[in-house]
């Protein structure tokens, strides 16, 4: 049974671009009620380095004001230094998390970003089954775990992770990115039920596999989706559709 009829999300992600670019998304995900942006960062030195990435995120929080929750997603771009560099730059901006700071697996990594950097950290997306997100949450490598429903073992392993977080003061923060509909709507419905939910990735960039419901995956209104009441996940599958994109 849902303990929440809707679920809040955040607006993701605003990809590395020019600085104005950047803000032009940014504000256009405000403007359509969301409260909360993801911002990608982790340029190589060609386009700017960790500086181009801390000049974007001033340029972004200037244009739009300190009420709007920023995160960053580095997607395992930097090394422990340099992202410890990075986050204590963007604690002055208010970021509230920085995602993937390092790679996936190292673990040394993690350990020395969160031991040494202010910026709460994210991970989860990259890591499989309930054992593989034992570290995250029982050694407290990162503050915010998000399991992809696609990735970590569906709704079983994704409960059993959501438990393992609650027992030890992690928030969960499900990971959706371009998966396919069935997965994202699972995760709809994970975060609908799970204990310490901070909230759900809602992709704003068009993905023709995720709208394989009849009437389309629920959209997102002033930062919160409804969760569907109807059997099993709750929407019908538009098999027309699948069999449209599947040729």
């Amino acid at each position: 049974g849902a303990g929440r009829r809707r679920v809040p999300v955040y607006a993701s992600s605003v990809y590395i671009d020019s600085d104005g670019a950047m803000v032009d998304q940014t504000v256009e995900q405000v403007s359509a009620g969301f409260t909360a942006v993801k911002v990608k960062i982790g340029r190589d030195a060609g386009a700017g380095g960790p500086r181009g990435d801390v000049r974007a995120l001033e340029a972004i929080r200037s244009a739009v004001g300190p009420d709007v929750e920023l995160m960053v997603d580095a997607n395992g771009a930097y090394d422990a230094a340099t992202a410890i560099r990075v986050g204590r730059a963007l604690a002055e901006l208010d970021v509230k998390w920085m995602e993937e700071p390092v790679p996936p697996d190292d673990e040394a990594g993690y350990r020395q970003v969160h031991k040494r950097g202010i910026v709460p950290l994210a991970a989860g997306e990259s890591h499989f089954g309930p054992f593989g997100f034992r570290p995250l949450a029982v050694e407290g490598l990162v503050d915010y775990v998000q399991p992809d429903l696609g990735r970590c073992g569906g709704i079983t392993a994704a409960m059993q992770v959501a438990a393992m977080c609650y027992a030890y003061n992690r928030r969960i923060a499900p990971h959706t990115g371009f998966s396919g509909g069935l997965s994202q709507l699972a995760a709809l419905h994970v975060a609908a039920v799970v204990p310490g939910l901070d909230s759900l990735e809602y992709m704003f960039i068009d993905n023709p596999a995720r709208e394989l419901f009849v009437g389309g995956y629920p959209r997102a209104k002033q930062g919160f989706v409804d969760v569907p009441d109807g059997p099993g996940l709750g929407l019908e599958l538009d098999l027309d559709y699948v069999a449209s994109i599947a040729t």
